[in-house]
């Protein structure tokens, strides 16, 4: 069988195989060649012409079969497999290695297709949440991502949190559902998805697996078997339709990179997460941050008279501002020094707590 090797590639870097991987298995049908991935991502390679490798079901261990496939050159190659051997052919010579004997891949019945997702804008998306999302492993739920989908106005918001900082932002989707979804991605299945192929298609079905009917996250040739967390996410969005509008301002591009390099000139100069204290009086808005034995501050106009002084993790505000150094305008609202403060542009919503400044 004649395969190109960069989607050889592909599948093991969006399964991130190394040598602590269980072993993968690979069984061969008429159709195609179905590979069992760190046992819960299946990766299906179809053939329009018959396939020549013999049936079965096979094994083999993945940190040699990582090996093996970073090995090749960025060409076509020729699979087969002979005497419970793998045999792969290129211009630079064959490799022949031991297969196991494997077992059945159970792969899922798919009902119904819930929803196709924009995988550009999804990607996008979730890295942008590398920095939101928690790395207490033992709160998983906050290490990955929530999926929420609102029927009535047909959105989906891609929402990330780490217990100071929540993330939202609207991506697209054609959804077959008329009733709202939630669904968490765990943080090995967001690492996946920012590997795979923008032109894929990435959709949500639904199907049977064993134990019953479940979500599962499908590319053109992959399947994610267990990509979702059992649990209730935050809810984030009565934190912003409750919020009290006691000051609201908005910033455009120029003034948000002002901001973003006077906040990277703290983070450089502080041997810690710099404490900034924000304040407006007469018309003029003062940042200052003490770094050491250096005082850095920013001075500009402001559109109220007066505010009241609140203070902000400077390391987790250039996190915040660094995401909308595109945006054309930004909205920024706050209740008090105590309540979280809210970044709003046409595309996403951040929500940011302050810190208490001690007096």
């Amino acid at each position: 069988m004649i395969i190109n090797n960069n989607e050889l590639k592909q599948m093991i870097d969006v399964a991130m195989l190394d040598k602590n991987s269980l072993e993968t298995v690979i069984n061969v049908n008429e159709k195609e060649v179905v590979f069992l991935l760190g046992n819960d991502l299946i990766y299906r390679i179809q053939k329009t012409q018959k396939i020549d490798i013999p049936v079965g079901e096979y094994a083999i261990g993945s940190g040699n079969l990582v090996k093996i496939i970073k090995s090749l050159p960025n060409e076509m190659s020729n699979i087969n497999i002979e005497n419970q051997q793998l045999i792969i052919s290129d211009s630079s010579g064959d490799i022949n290695t031991i297969l196991t004997t494997g077992v059945k891949i159970n792969i899922p019945k798919i009902e119904r297709t819930i929803a196709e997702i924009d995988v550009k804008e999804l990607i996008e998306a979730l890295k942008e949440t590398d920095s939101f999302r928690s790395k207490d492993t033992n709160a998983p739920m906050l290490m990955g991502v929530c999926l929420r989908y609102d029927h009535c106005s047909n959105e989906l918001s891609v929402a990330a949190m780490d217990g100071y900082r929540v993330y939202v932002r609207n991506i697209g989707i054609k959804c077959n559902e008329k009733e709202d979804f939630e669904l968490i991605i765990d943080d090995k299945t967001v690492k996946r998805l920012k590997k795979i192929k923008a032109k894929l298609k990435l959709c949500i079905k639904k199907g049977i697996l064993r134990t019953g009917e479940k979500y599962f996250l499908t590319t053109n040739n992959m399947i994610f078997l267990t990509p979702f967390i059992d649990g209730e996410y935050f809810n984030y969005e009565n934190v912003f339709h409750n919020a009290k509008e006691n000051y609201k301002t908005s910033y455009n591009n120029k003034e948000i990179k002002t901001f973003i390099k006077y906040f990277e000139k703290c983070n450089k100069l502080s041997e810690k997460r710099p404490l900034i204290e924000s304040s407006i009086e007469n018309y003029n808005h003062k940042l200052s941050c003490q770094a050491g034995l250096a005082n850095i501050e920013n001075n500009s106009k402001s559109k109220v008279e007066n505010r009241f002084t609140i203070g902000y993790n400077g390391k987790y505000m250039l996190e915040v501002l660094k995401l909308f150094n595109y945006s054309d305008k930004v909205d920024v609202q706050m209740e008090d020094e105590i309540h979280p403060i809210i970044f709003t542009d046409n595309i996403k919503t951040i929500l940011l707590l302050p810190i208490q400044i001690k007096k």
